[in-house]
């Protein structure tokens, strides 16, 4: 077994969904921590939730970011398996920023 640590950068430029990070085959993922810093004048909401086949799981949902801070939404350690996808949607375009930290496990 091998294990290699990664962090994505995201910019939400749209209010649709936002495909973060797709667990690759054979591989499991373990995502370490997610921010969401609102970087707008306003207040947003964000969800973020993991596709699992054809069925949405949420880890937060309508999550309130207030203007200029940030909102850690994963503090504990979340196993994603092969082909789960996990993805974020805010409620304004251009207004937030997301970090996603993992380890894969091939």
């Amino acid at each position: 077994m091998a294990d290699a640590f990664y962090s994505d950068l995201f910019k939400l430029t749209t209010t649709g969904a936002t495909t973060l990070y797709t667990t690759p085959s054979a591989t499991t993922a373990l995502i370490k921590s997610v921010y969401a810093a609102n970087i707008d004048s306003s207040t947003v909401t964000i969800d973020l939730y993991i596709t699992r086949g054809a069925t949405n799981y949420y880890i937060i949902k309508n999550g309130i970011i207030p203007t200029q801070t940030t909102l850690q939404i994963v503090t504990e350690t979340i196993v994603l398996e092969a082909s789960d996808v996990l993805v974020a949607q805010a409620s304004t375009a251009d207004a937030v920023d997301i970090t996603v930290s993992y380890m894969e496990r091939t």
